[in-house]
């Protein structure tokens, strides 16, 4: 089965802390909890939180040195009881992070607060340590790009999921990250969904619109701001406002080294498909239903896969599409079932 994982991240230039309210998402839980460096919303029947908000900034990264704890313990903070160590005891995954410890090395209470089980999801190994990692990292370089950040992310908690545990801790196929970078002039957002399995792609092809992971998650994440600047950051993919490295350094580089990674070319931003020569009966029906696809975002996790793929550009013969996706079966199979 595929597993995996979204994230969601924001970013803001010259924000406090203290103005975190304006930007946590409307819950579909009754239960949020506002720890001292994270804000969380956690769903009983999942036993983890549907989403994590926290704030980080460059003077974070650069000051911190506080050492791992490894500390895990259940959340005193959750009214109804949170996860155990139990419940992750030899089932074959990561205690995996949403806020990751590698962010909150600035106090020892942060640090701290980082292992509480409300915090934790199950993660395959390959997922945690791998691509899950590179994302964590290069949150990291945004931070100390952009001066400040407001981060979401969680796994998206979908219906009849697998779980682990004696209290039923369910596993995630999907994680999520969103971005939001507001300066003097702009607003940018950006949303990163991530499958839970090992995976060596770039992170630029799991960008996807938020309101594509609104409609999966049924959580409306910008809530608190006007609907016309949520309409703007929400509705598009936005790459091109992001600095983009080839690979993440590991989570212990010094964070007061210059960065020295290539930063790649930002992928075109991503265009609706257009229906190609009418007059050619194969291209028309091929690209019909390309665009039938677009609409099942409210149906299908893999859909989004789809999304940032064929958005890039547009495809007019099924053989120029399918190499883009080979190497991975299950998104392969996916396509050609709907293509059929």
């Amino acid at each position: 089965m595929k597993y995996g994982i979204i994230l969601i991240l924001i970013s803001f230039s010259n924000i406090i802390f203290g103005q975190i309210e304006r930007y946590i998402p409307c819950s579909n839980s009754s239960q949020t909890v506002s720890h001292k460096y994270y804000t969380l919303s956690y769903s009983e029947k999942d036993e983890q939180a549907e989403w994590v908000i926290y704030f980080l900034t460059k003077d974070r990264l650069v000051s911190g040195n506080e050492k791992r704890l490894n500390n895990f313990r259940p959340d005193p903070m959750i009214s109804t009881g949170s996860s155990e160590l139990v419940d992750f005891k030899g089932s074959g995954y990561d205690r995996g992070h949403l806020v990751p410890a590698g962010d909150m090395k600035f106090s020892f209470d942060a640090m701290s607060e980082s292992f509480f089980l409300s915090n934790i999801t199950p993660q395959e190994p390959g997922f945690n340590r791998g691509i899950w990692l590179r994302l964590e990292n290069l949150v990291r370089e945004w931070a100390l790009l952009y001066d400040s950040l407001y981060i979401v992310t969680a796994g998206i908690l979908n219906a009849d999921l697998e779980k682990i545990g004696p209290n039923e801790v369910s596993i995630p196929d999907y994680f999520y990250k969103v971005v939001l970078r507001v300066s003097s002039d702009d607003v940018h957002a950006i949303c990163i969904v991530l499958p839970n399995q090992g995976k060596d792609e770039d992170l630029q092809e799991f960008v996807v619109p938020i309101d594509s992971l609104e409609k999966l998650t049924e959580i409306d994440f910008f809530c608190g701001l006007d609907k016309s600047l949520q309409a703007k950051i929400e509705c598009c993919v936005d790459t091109s406002s992001w600095k983009w490295f080839d690979r993440m350094v590991k989570e212990d580089r010094k964070v007061t080294n210059q960065i020295i990674l290539v930063p790649r070319e930002p992928v075109e931003q991503h265009q609706k498909i257009q229906l190609v020569n009418p007059a050619d009966r194969e291209s028309m029906l091929f690209a019909e239903k390309l665009n039938s696809i677009e609409n099942l975002h409210s149906n299908s996790v893999d859909s989004i896969r789809i999304d940032s793929v064929i958005r890039q550009r547009p495809y007019s013969r099924i053989e120029e599409i399918l190499p883009i996706i080979e190497n991975d079966t299950l998104l392969y199979q996916w396509i050609i079932r709907q293509l059929k």
